[in-house]
Parts: C-alpha cells; sequence; structure tokens
C-alpha cells in the first residue's frame, strides 16, 4: 500500500526501499532453490539427460546444471531465457 507523503522525496525514497527489499528477496528466492549438477564419478552431469556436462559450459557458466540443450528446453518450458 502505498502512504501519502507531503515530500516528493520522502515517497521516492521510501519506493526506492520498497524496490532494494523487492529486489533482495527476489535474489535470496533464486539463491535458494539454485540447481545444481548432478555428480557422476565426480563429475558434473545434466539434470536433465544425465550427460557430462560439456567443459566449455562449465567454463561459460560454472554453476550449469543443465546441458546447453536441457537449458533451451528447460528455458523455453518457462518461458523465458537466461
Amino acid at each position: 500500500m502505498l502512504e501519502r507523503f507531503a515530500d516528493p522525496i520522502d515517497a521516492a525514497s521510501d519506493f526506492t526501499d520498497r524496490l532494494n527489499q523487492s529486489a533482495i528477496e527476489r535474489e535470496l528466492t533464486q539463491t535458494k532453490t539454485t540447481e545444481k549438477p548432478l555428480m557422476i564419478d565426480g563429475l558434473p552431469c545434466c539434470r536433465d539427460c544425465g550427460n557430462t556436462i560439456p567443459i566449455n559450459r562449465l567454463e561459460a557458466k560454472p554453476d550449469a546444471a543443465r546441458c546447453t540443450e536441457c537449458q533451451c528446453v528447460h528455458d523455453k518450458k518457462k518461458g523465458g531465457y537466461r
């Protein structure tokens, strides 16, 4: 709910505080739900197909939980790309 402020600077400051808090909460939620790759025989493997994640994918995105192909499918299902 938006409060009424006599001073536009107070209103802007309050709005900025709310945006920052929302961004922090979103970041914490993402961090908690971040998927990690499966580890099979010490190698990072795709969570979807089980194949080893290629080294070039891991160099580009060290926290990748999926191979490139499965990540594309996953992103399309979720309606967005990372």
